[in-house]
């Protein structure tokens, strides 16, 4: 017989993962509406993006690119902090460059 309070606290590694993909899905549509701005509407005329719609070419794109290793053996605490602080970083570092890039044009 399984072990109920192994079950519930997959359960809640699951639902607290999903939960947090909707942040993380949020600072990803910001920072690519904000590029968006920066580069695509200036140059190619094109209009603006918000959030949302942002949030949605990013997770079209993101489906062609493929699924990652899913053999991953940490606990899930740990892969939630790993996406948490490299989802930061990522949006961070995108920004930073887009600035720079901008500077230059």
């Amino acid at each position: 017989m399984p072990d109920s309070s192994s079950s519930k606290e997959g359960c809640l590694s699951v639902l607290l993962i999903l939960v947090s993909l909707i942040p993380l899905g949020l600072l990803n549509g910001w920072v690519l509406s904000v590029l968006w701005g920066w580069f695509v509407v200036p140059l190619f005329g094109l209009p603006g993006l918000g959030v949302a719609e942002a949030w949605g070419i990013g997770l079209t794109v993101s489906y062609f690119h493929g699924m990652p290793d899913s053999k991953d053996d940490r606990e899930p605490f740990d892969i939630l902090l790993s996406a948490w602080v490299t989802g930061i970083f990522k949006a961070g570092f995108f920004l930073l460059m887009g600035a720079i890039v901008c500077l230059l044009l």
